[in-house]
């Protein structure tokens, strides 16, 4: 009877400690499952913002702009840098 008991104590003390891994694993999955769904929301937003983006930067509103606003990146010549 004895051996029965602590047979009964360790299974007891096994399922309780189980029980709280469950449920602290379940927390946390569902911890993840929260934070992809944040995550998969902002990269649709980024997504679409790259989108307009695009659509802005290929309008002929701004076609052109880049020679009147953007500094030139051509050499003027070879014999400024050997100066």
């Amino acid at each position: 009877k004895a051996d029965a008991e602590g047979d009964l104590q360790d299974t007891t003390t096994t399922k309780e400690a189980d029980e709280k891994y469950l449920a602290d694993l379940t927390a946390t999955c569902e911890q993840k499952a929260t934070d992809f769904e944040a995550r998969q929301q902002l990269r649709a937003e980024e997504l679409e913002a790259i989108t307009k983006a695009i659509e802005i930067i290929s309008s002929n509103a701004v076609s052109g702009s880049a020679e009147k606003h953007l500094p030139s990146f051509a050499q003027q010549s070879s014999s400024s840098l050997a100066q």
